[in-house]
């Protein structure tokens, strides 16, 4: 939604923020407030209890005030109906409050004149998060003034019509929320899909069809895995490869064998740890960040001189897989394959190369981010400082169910078959939440144009509303002193 003022019925009236309701500000006390205090006192909302909200009411967040609290945070005890409004990066926030409650500093609330649905004014500022945003000011972070949100354009329909008009728009998003959560569905089901599919392409079950139809081709021989390595690292291997140290515990077929990673990979090496910079005429150089649900992110990158003295030991080549050694424990292990890089491209300390000889690198690739992959990590992964980390000598000795060649091939080809059909699914997912949303946008462009309901002659004019508020107010005698107090409705 924009500042400028468009098109409204003849019984609505354009009018202020401050025209409809007390612009009230928060406060912060002066000690901090103990993450889930609560000794029955006042509630006390930040940004944060806003955040990813959804429901229209609130009651309470992590904090409390005590009464002493209160006294000293300069806050304002706000009624039942007051909708809270996030005025401090990240501005937009918004709900209802469900009792009497405080808001920290980051608030500048609506305290609702009679005549003024609080749910009205609810959707017209969620509506609204642009338009709040551009009234914005400061560097270190932004934030709305008391005087900008007074100012904000606020289109007041009638009250009966405010109330068809929530009751129209409730409606309509609750449909959208249950369109939206269909689509998580299909989003999960697509993320089940390739799990379950990596899982039976590991233990057999995936082409087991496919064995019953075809000679048995028989286990990969110690031969046949060392002219590969030969033929990848251009000689033979120095010592012999290490031996598993821990697999899953399942049996594969016959055709198949375990063997650790060591034994059908050529090179396990640690990338740079060289300083990189900004200077996009250097090496790119890929790091953590980099690898994103198996694939390659080259969005954001990091380079090196091209005559760093690394340089070419530490650069990929198709088919190599990397394996991020060093993150957090949740996203530690993650790997993925390095397609077709089209310039030179180097990696950093904390990710591993892995060049595969006996195994295809996307077979390997998907084993590595596999649920089980994820049960070796959760038990090898040593722990300090935040991060976890996977070193290369215990990657080694990873088992991994190792099928004839051809088999290995034809695997793949179903794999990347059921992978597409999941990328097809979450594809479409997006694709309609594209177009829910703009349905939404179009649901309260029509909103508060006064163009979703039907008008009602018989409705009392906007206009009448607005002088009542007025000499209501006029009649009210100011007060004097303190600010703190709980604001009247």
């Amino acid at each position: 939604m924009t500042i400028e003022r468009w098109s409204i019925p003849n019984r609505w009236v354009w009018c202020t923020a401050a025209d409809v309701a007390r612009i009230v500000g928060g406060g912060t006390p002066s000690t901090k407030v103990p993450e889930n205090f609560s000794n029955n006192g006042i509630a006390w909302i930040g940004p944060a209890d806003l955040t990813n909200y959804r429901k229209t009411y609130i009651g309470r967040g992590r904090r409390d005030l005590s009464e002493r609290g209160y006294a000293n945070s300069g806050a304002t005890l706000l009624p039942a109906g007051a909708v809270l409004f996030s005025s401090r990066a990240p501005i937009g926030y918004c709900a209802i409050a469900a009792n009497p409650i405080c808001t920290n500093q980051g608030f500048k609330s609506w305290v609702c004149e009679n005549g003024v649905s609080p749910e009205f004014v609810r959707h017209y500022l969620l509506a609204s998060t642009d338009y709040a945003d551009s009234l914005a000011s400061g560097t270190t972070f932004r934030e709305v003034s008391t005087k900008r949100v007074e100012s904000m354009a606020f289109p007041l329909p009638p009250t009966t019509e405010q109330l068809r008009i929530v009751a129209k728009i409730d409606g309509l998003t609750a449909r959208l929320a249950r369109a939206r959560a269909e689509l998580d569905r299909s989003s999960a089901l697509a993320a089940q899909l390739r799990k379950q599919s990596v899982c039976r392409a590991f233990d057999g079950s995936l082409t087991a069809d496919w064995r019953m139809v075809r000679d048995d081709s028989g286990i990969v021989t110690d031969d046949a895995l060392d002219q590969a390595y030969r033929i990848e690292a251009g000689s033979p291997r120095r010592k012999p490869p290490s031996e598993i140290d821990w697999r899953p515990r399942f049996n594969v077929p016959p055709s198949w064998r375990w063997v650790s990673i060591d034994r059908v990979v050529a090179q396990v090496q640690y990338g740079s740890s060289a300083k990189t910079t900004s200077d996009s005429s250097g090496v790119p150089v890929l790091r953590m960040g980099n690898i994103q649900q198996g694939k390659l992110d080259r969005t954001d990158l990091k380079y090196l001189p091209r005559d760093h003295h690394e340089f070419p030991d530490l650069l990929l080549k198709q088919g190599d897989v990397l394996f991020n050694r060093t993150n957090s424990f949740e996203l530690v292990g993650k790997a993925a394959v390095c397609g077709d890089l089209n310039k030179p491209t180097s990696f950093a300390s904390y990710l591993i190369r892995i060049r595969p000889s006996g195994i295809l690198p996307e077979l390997l690739s998907a084993y590595l981010n596999s649920p089980f992959a994820r049960s070796w990590i959760e038990r090898v992964a040593s722990q300090q400082v935040g991060q976890a980390n996977v070193n290369g000598s215990k990657l080694k000795a990873l088992g991994i169910p190792l099928p004839p060649f051809d088999e290995q091939a034809e695997i793949l080809q179903r794999l990347s078959n059921v992978f597409a059909h999941a990328d097809r699914l979450e594809a479409e997912a997006s694709r309609v939440r594209v177009l829910l949303d703009r349905l939404e946008a179009s649901i309260f462009t029509k909103a508060f144009s006064g163009e979703l309901m039907p008008q009602d002659p018989n409705d009392e004019p906007a206009s009448v509303l607005l002088d009542r508020i007025r000499a209501q107010r006029a009649s009210t005698p100011k007060t004097k002193g303190r600010r703190k107090r709980a604001v009247a409705v």
